[in-house]
């Protein structure tokens, strides 16, 4: 236990402190990249300070690792450079066994990384990134365009040339149907699709529809019942405005699964939320 103590005594010094430095690295080369901007739109100090201090949670969840690197490699080489652990393996002691502390404090490290990622990271961070974008006067449109879209677990595509958030529109829009087997029923071309709040459902307006038979596409009267099928939200067609980085691993999950069942590129959400997991195993 004495031996527990003094190696504790001599790491954690050494460890904060490599903490801390690294932190202010961190915290400095985000505010040097991002120094003029706060300069050419005239942002208050304060607030420029209170979005680093909301910055801080996220550069210790990133210098953790390289905190226990630093101090467990000087601890150890200070150890060997006076000629104690020399005295310590004269003694019995493996290495393994006087190093076994620390590989057991790195193990809850990387839950406890996991946890304060969780819970401390994820929302301060979320508020640092809205607070800079409105003190730099950044903003992300929600309108897109070349969307495509899945529904109705696949057996429903909708593909249009643009959506317009502002009047929850779309414009040029195809509306692929499929049949149990995915093989083509038909497909409707509307210039415009207006969402219906009230009916929860889109109208088309001059619509056509071509139905799929005997290898041969008609051209027909748009049916009823295919156009009841048309309640994706509109929201589904919006420009991606969900960062992984700045949500929970919960919300993160649900969105990543929203992604995949509308069709939606999902590999880049995916890679960050497997980070969430993999980066505080770093820490042992």
């Amino acid at each position: 236990m004495k031996l527990v103590k003094y190696l504790f005594k001599r790491f954690f010094p050494v460890f904060f402190g490599a903490l801390g430095f690294f932190s202010l690295v961190l915290v400095l080369v985000d505010l040097l990249m991002n120094l003029w901007k706060y300069i050419q739109n005239e942002a208050p100090a304060l607030q420029v300070a209170y979005l680093m201090a909301l910055y801080v949670p996220k550069t210790l969840w990133y210098a953790v690792p390289l905190g226990i690197l630093f101090a467990v490699s000087y601890t150890l080489s200070d150890l060997y450079a006076n000629n104690e652990l020399t005295a310590l393996f004269a003694s019995g002691v493996s290495l393994l066994r006087f190093t076994m502390p620390l590989l057991i404090f790195s193990v809850l490290m990387s839950f406890a990384l996991f946890f304060f990622e969780d819970k401390v990271v994820v929302p301060t961070f979320a508020k640092k990134t809205q607070l800079q974008n409105t003190l730099l006067q950044e903003s992300k449109s929600l309108n897109n365009d070349s969307v495509v879209v899945l529904s109705n677990s696949g057996f429903l595509v909708y593909k249009a040339q643009v959506y317009d958030d502002s009047q929850k529109r779309l414009y040029d829009l195809y509306l692929v149907f499929r049949n149990t087997d995915k093989s083509l029923q038909a497909v409707i071309h509307s210039d415009i699709a207006l969402w219906n709040s009230k009916e929860k459902r889109w109208n088309l307006q001059n619509a056509m529809q071509y139905t799929y038979r005997d290898n041969t596409l008609f051209l027909e009267d748009v049916q009823e019942d295919l156009l009841a099928l048309l309640t994706e939200p509109p929201e589904t067609f919006r420009n991606n405005s969900v960062s992984v980085e700045e949500v929970n691993t919960n919300d993160a999950k649900i969105y990543i699964e929203h992604l995949k069942r509308v069709g939606l590129p999902y590999n880049e959400e995916l890679s960050v939320y497997y980070k969430k997991f993999a980066f505080p195993c770093i820490v042992f």
